[in-house]
Order: structure tokens, then C-alpha cells, then sequence
């Protein structure tokens, strides 16, 4: 669990340290779970937050010239569109009330 959540971090955080060519896909996004954070408790100005826990999957084309960085990716599985898919473990903290919050992300 560790291993995959460090996984997601470092696909998400390395391309603005360190930028390599790499496409990727979420075909999927899962929220598995809802909770108050802090038992409701406000912070400043936004107030109460809820974390939102679940899964994200993704896929990438092992055929791409922008994923030939990616070791071993062609032994990978298949899924039926060809593409290799893999998935994450996720957490979101937002706002109780959006419009308190930055707009940063948006609830749909």
C-alpha cells in the first residue's frame, strides 16, 4: 500500500522536478469512502474539511514513443484496448463548503 501510494506521488511530483516524456491516462476515478476530517472541527477562514479516499486507475500505451522510458513496459498485461492498466490508492481533502475554499478543485 505504501509502495503504490509513494508510486502515485512520485508520477504526479518527478515530471516538474525532473521531466521525462510519459503519457498517461485516468480512465477511472473511485471514491470509495467519505469522511468529516477532525470530527468537523474549522480551519480559519474554509471551516470544516472531508476527505474523500479511493481508488484511481490509468492506463498507458506501451506502443507510445512518449512511455519508451518506461522499463519493461512492453512484458507488461494487456488490457483489451492494448494498453497496460494499473491503479492507486488515493486521498482528497476539500472543503465542506466549496465556496470557502480556493477553487482549486471543483466537486462534481
Amino acid at each position: 500500500m505504501k509502495k503504490a501510494t509513494f508510486l502515485v506521488v512520485a508520477a504526479f511530483t518527478l515530471p516538474a522536478v525532473a521531466p521525462w516524456p510519459a503519457e498517461a491516462r485516468v480512465v477511472r476515478f473511485v471514491v470509495e469512502q467519505t469522511r468529516i476530517v477532525a470530527g468537523g472541527q474549522g480551519f480559519g477562514d474554509v471551516g470544516p474539511y472531508r476527505r474523500l479516499d479511493g481508488t484511481v486507475y490509468i492506463e498507458i500505451d506501451p506502443r507510445d514513443p512518449l512511455n519508451a522510458t518506461i522499463v519493461n513496459l512492453d512484458k507488461a498485461p494487456k488490457n483489451a484496448n492494448r494498453k497496460v492498466g494499473f491503479s492507486s490508492p488515493f486521498f482528497i481533502l476539500m472543503p465542506l463548503d466549496m465556496a470557502r475554499g480556493n477553487r482549486k478543485i471543483s466537486a462534481r
